[in-house]
């Protein structure tokens, strides 16, 4: 079984990709690429994680700094507050996330722990 922090991490990854590309979707088709693209990562390290590929914990990690960046210049957008508010909301989870698989029993369980 899963350790809390790998299923955490899944949810957030998962969760995080749907509800970025449905924002970027109602706001219009020019502002869908970067959900999409930061969708597909979310997505490739929540497989990576949920397949237990030796890499996945750093390349997790790796995402969730470069997502929480990119989330963070939307905050610092002058775009809707409410869309601020949501990408703050957003990088903050991305960085737990990042947390999360770089704890001891999430490297014990991607046999990454030394």
């Amino acid at each position: 079984m899963r350790p809390l922090e790998i299923r955490v991490a899944l949810g957030i990854y998962l969760v995080g990709a749907v509800v970025f590309i449905a924002v970027g979707a109602a706001r219009g088709d020019g502002a869908l690429a970067f959900p999409i693209i930061a969708g597909v990562f979310g997505v490739l390290a929540a497989a990576g994680l949920w397949v237990r590929w030796h890499w996945a914990g750093q390349a997790a990690f790796l995402v969730s700094a470069v997502v929480a960046l990119g989330h963070l210049l939307i905050v610092l957008d002058p775009a809707p507050w409410g869309l601020r508010v949501l990408s703050g909301v957003l990088a903050a989870a991305h960085l737990y996330a990042g947390v999360l698989v770089m704890t001891k029993p999430a490297r014990e369980y991607l046999g990454t722990a030394t």
